[in-house]
C-alpha cells in the first residue's frame, strides 16, 4: 500500500502545482483589469519610449 501512495502522490502533485499556476495566473489577470495599473500600461504604450 505504501508503493501505491507515494505513486499517488508523485503522479497529483504536478498536476495540483500546475492548477495552481493556472489558478493564480486567472487570479492576477483579473486583478490587473480591475487595478488602476491597466491605465499606467496605457499611458506607457502611448509614450514613444
Amino acid at each position: 500500500m505504501m508503493v501505491f501512495s507515494f505513486l499517488f502522490v508523485a503522479i497529483t502533485l504536478p498536476r495540483i502545482s500546475v492548477l495552481v499556476n493556472v489558478f493564480l495566473k486567472i487570479v492576477e489577470k483579473d486583478s490587473t483589469n480591475r487595478l488602476p495599473v491597466r491605465r499606467k500600461r496605457t499611458k506607457r504604450s502611448l509614450d514613444p519610449l
